[in-house]
């Protein structure tokens, strides 16, 4: 009886402890780890790096569209030029309107610490040398009066 008593025990312990199981959420899985490959010399690097084409080890160039200057030079004119138009549109890309250069007409990207301005439009408007024109419009920009003349007495 007294074994009886201990399976039914046993078999109530073990449906709470599913429904236990059941009830607490699973933890998520963790993330994958980045595969790292290792070249010849030892070396481990990121597999985004390296070239497009399969079973290259060599890193990407700049420009190449994600081949390696061996692969690069090897591609027809053809495929080049297609590669030279998707750098070319990448560079006329238009910054969004709230993080664009004060300046009329320029679609580029505000430069940090340049009252706003694209890092070329800053530099037409400061770094021209003439000092006291670019110091009268920092102050405008900042919101100062066009009649300010220094004194605030």
């Amino acid at each position: 009886a007294v074994t009886a008593a201990a399976a039914a025990a046993a078999d109530d312990d073990d449906t709470t402890t599913t429904e236990k199981q059941q009830q607490q959420p699973t933890p998520p899985p963790p993330p994958p780890k980045k595969v790292k490959s290792t070249t010849q010399f030892g070396n481990t690097i990121d597999p985004k790096r390296l070239c497009t084409i399969h079973g290259c080890d060599k890193y990407k160039k700049a420009r190449c569209g994600g081949h390696c200057l061996h692969h690069y030079e090897s591609l027809s004119l053809e495929a080049k030029q297609d590669i030279a138009k998707e750098n070319e549109l990448k560079k006329l890309k238009v910054a969004p309107e709230k993080k664009r250069c004060r300046v009329d007409g320029c679609t580029k990207y505000f430069k940090a610490r340049c009252d706003g301005f694209c890092l070329t439009c800053y530099r037409e408007h400061y770094d021209d040398g003439n000092y006291e024109d670019a110091s009268m419009i920092h102050h405008l920009l900042k919101g100062g009066d066009d009649n300010d003349d220094g004194d605030d007495l």
